[in-house]
């Protein structure tokens, strides 16, 4: 397995930039050296944030270039949580580089409001807080790649999960993957999951920004976020066919979500009477 850095984050910005796609398969060159070395397979990985809120036609493109091989694992976390992460990230970094002081989570909790009232594109607000709520709205994002992928393509795990017992996660990660394991990688991983990961192995963005965030999101801010995401939420859930847990103490939101889960096996019911079929496509690779 071959990581040239965490967030590479070329379908983000290489495209644009006229950065070609040769650029990028260079980057995992020693992948097939060592594969060749060892008579066996060796993949690329590629782990970039951002990829998850591409438009469509990168995202068609991605696909289109990369090829069948390639698979998509998208580890989401609670996106009330991943709000308030991203606001710490953001406005650190932005007053940082201005010369102003730390965001406060005082300041936080009183713009909130105002953020949520314009949300999700906050056009008057700081070009940053359209994307703190984009993020987080997972539905429409899965909804693309599984448009360009499949969705036996595409792997959605629980950021919860991970960090509760990582070992579980990266099993059906490789498994999805149809990676071998390691003897070491395994006995290695399950001993840091049996302790307790770091925070920094985590999330290494503690390393250059997140150990100067302001606090942990509290009960009323954390709610009014919930609130915003919860018919994002639901729609997710009833895609994946799964609770994510993010509302275990909404009572309204369990409901709703037993009712979309009922409303969408009555769909399926009608689609087999109906024999509907769909149609799939074997992308092209472009060769370097």
């Amino acid at each position: 397995m071959c990581v040239w850095n965490k967030e590479v984050r070329y379908w983000s910005r290489g495209p644009q930039m006229g950065v070609g796609l040769c650029w990028y398969r260079s980057l995992y060159i020693a992948c097939h050296a060592a594969g060749a070395a060892n008579n066996s397979s060796y993949v690329g990985v590629d782990a970039s944030p951002d990829y998850l809120v591409l438009d469509a036609a990168t995202v068609n493109l991605m696909s289109a270039q990369l090829g069948a091989r390639t698979r998509i694992v998208m580890l989401l976390r609670n996106p009330a949580e991943r709000f308030y992460s991203a606001y710490n990230m953001g406005m650190n970094e932005q007053l940082g580089q201005r010369g102003r002081r730390k965001a406060t989570y005082t300041k936080f909790a009183s713009e909130l409001d105002r953020m949520l009232a314009c949300a999700p594109g906050c056009p008057q607000e700081e070009r940053i807080v359209g994307m703190f709520f984009n993020f987080g709205m997972y539905a429409q994002h899965v909804s693309k790649y599984w448009r360009s992928f499949g969705r036996k393509r595409v792997l959605v795990e629980r950021s919860e999960d991970f960090y509760a017992d990582a070992w579980p996660t990266v099993q059906r990660v490789l498994s999805f993957a149809s990676l071998s394991t390691p003897v070491e990688f395994a006995v290695g991983l399950v001993s840091r999951s049996r302790r307790g990961l770091t925070a920094t192995e985590r999330n290494s963005g503690g390393v250059w920004g997140g150990k100067e965030y302001v606090g942990a999101l509290q009960p009323p801010e954390r709610r009014k976020l919930q609130a915003f995401y919860a018919p994002h939420n639901m729609e997710l859930y009833a895609m994946l066919g799964r609770n994510m847990g993010w509302e275990r103490n909404d009572s309204d939101a369990v409901a709703t979500l037993a009712q979309q889960q009922q409303q969408q096996q009555q769909q399926q019911q009608q689609q087999q009477h109906r024999q509907a079929t769909a149609t799939t496509f074997s992308p092209t690779t472009s060769g370097c």
